[in-house]
C-alpha cells in the first residue's frame, strides 16, 4: 500500500503525459528509483495509459485534477504488474 501512495503522490504532480513521453521515462525512472524492476514499472505505466483516454493522461494532476478512480487504477495496476 505505501508503494500505492506514492505512486498516487507521484500523479498528482502531474508528471504523467501520453506514451513514450518524457514524463512516462520519468515515471519508470522514479517508480525504479523507488526499488521496483523497471518492467514492472512500465507495466504499471502501461495500464494506466491503457485506463484513461489519452486527453486525460495529458491532464492527469494538471491543476490538481484526478480521476475520482485513480487510487482504485493505481491499485489494480501494481497488482496486475506484481508490484507490492
Amino acid at each position: 500500500m505505501k508503494n500505492i501512495y506514492y505512486i498516487s503522490v507521484w500523479v498528482s504532480l502531474g508528471v504523467l503525459t501520453g506514451c513514450h513521453s518524457r514524463a512516462e521515462t520519468h515515471f519508470i525512472d522514479r517508480c525504479a528509483a523507488g526499488g521496483h524492476d523497471a518492467s514492472a514499472c512500465e507495466c504499471i505505466y502501461e495500464k494506466i495509459s491503457d485506463h484513461y483516454p489519452s486527453n486525460w493522461m495529458d491532464h492527469l494532476g494538471e491543476n490538481g485534477w484526478l480521476p475520482n478512480d485513480v487510487n482504485t487504477v493505481l491499485r489494480n495496476a501494481a497488482q496486475e504488474c506484481h508490484v507490492n
